[in-house]
């Protein structure tokens, strides 16, 4: 098992073939990361250098070195730490306030103009990025109403929030053939039972045994159904808000949160006498359009949580990156012949001495 080393511009500098574990993992709408332990060697030190990046045959990914510790094991080994090339979009915060309308293809070609390919100030210029306009018809229509980016927000933070309300991917590549880094949004492909694409369906099943060790975790602990959205303060007893829900819950299934607007104005002008000029029906109604939207972007974040996770064995099951992909809505079926549509929002691979495991984290889907 080779990993390649590259240097800060994406030159190969060096080969690590000997190491004692290395984990790999890919996300589907979150950056990923790796985790690897080798021996604490002269080569090593050298090679692996914050901000030097690392690959693998196996995978398209390329994940930045971010960690390194170096007292692990009496000081005998060296632990490596970092995530993928996503996470660059971290290393931005958006300068200017927008609300939209737009559809998901401009909003991210403008997040890309503006922070990475020809922003204001060029300090912030990184000259090998690119965005690609998604062509997919399903993605092309895509469209975001009264959707906050803020001010000073990170970008990362902005594409994870977008991509959740659809369900779409986001990914950035290394093009090989001039070390330009590519981002684009991407959809899954359902390979479920009876998929409308008709694409072969992907089961998995302990009963196949095409997955084993599985486990099943469903966690409502930070779930929240209802938001109360607090707007502009008007006074110490006075302040614009509204309610916001999934579902119109209502009775002791009804859990609610706060969301503090209070920086979000309504812009109101005076008059001569410093009073306030009230709203028009227009102005009113837009304002609380946009303070349901940011309340629902916080319930989004705090769902429920049904997870599966597994092993696959791969020299007999289906094939990573050849019969499913990242992203991908596949069939699964417990062992209480429970069948319901799954998402793949994760995939690790472990290497050690012994071979190599692959793990999908499988995201039970609402309408499964």
């Amino acid at each position: 098992m080779d990993i390649f080393v590259l240097d800060s511009g994406f030159n190969q500098i060096g080969i690590v073939d000997i190491f004692e574990s290395f984990i790999w993992t890919e996300r589907y709408d979150k950056p990923g990361d790796f985790e690897l332990q080798v021996p604490r060697t002269k080569e090593n030190l050298n090679l692996l250098k914050k901000d030097n990046w690392l690959e693998i045959l196996d995978s398209k990914k390329t994940m930045c070195i971010e960690t390194i510790e170096s007292d692990i094991n009496d000081g005998s080994k060296l632990l490596i730490k970092g995530r993928s090339l996503e996470s660059i979009l971290e290393r931005r915060v958006h300068a200017t306030v927008a609300y939209l309308p737009v559809r998901m293809n401009d909003i991210c070609y403008w997040l890309a103009q503006d922070n990475f390919i020809n922003p204001v100030d060029t300090n912030r210029k990184i000259s090998n990025f690119t965005w690609v306009k998604a062509t997919d018809n399903d993605l092309t229509e895509l469209y975001l109403e009264d959707q906050e980016v803020r001010f000073g927000e990170n970008v990362l933070d902005i594409v994870q929030k977008l991509c959740a309300n659809f369900n779409i991917g986001f990914r950035i590549h290394r093009r090989v053939s001039d070390n330009f880094l590519v981002w684009e949004i991407y959809n899954a492909d359902d390979r479920s039972w009876g998929n409308e694409w008709n694409n072969p369906p992907i089961v998995f099943s302990p009963d196949l045994d095409n997955i084993a060790d599985n486990s099943y975790i469903e966690d409502s602990s930070v779930w929240k159904n209802v938001a109360l959205v607090g707007g502009q303060v008007l006074s110490e007893t006075s302040r614009y808000y509204d309610w916001v829900g999934l579902n119109a819950p209502t009775g002791i299934g009804r859990r609610e949160m706060f969301v503090d607007k209070n920086d979000f104005s309504t812009d109101q002008k005076t008059d001569a006498n410093g009073n306030l000029i009230p709203l028009t029906a227009e102005e009113w109604n837009t304002y609380h359009r946009k303070l349901r939207r940011m309340g629902k972007d916080e319930l989004y974040k705090n769902p429920i949580s049904r997870v599966y996770d597994g092993t696959i064995d791969m020299s007999r099951s289906y094939k990573y990156g050849v019969d499913f992909f990242l992203g991908d809505i596949v069939q699964f079926v417990n062992r209480d012949e429970l069948a319901f549509k799954a998402q793949i929002v994760e995939f690790i691979r472990s290497y050690t001495n012994t071979g190599v495991n692959a793990y999908p984290t499988f995201k039970v889907l609402e309408d499964s």
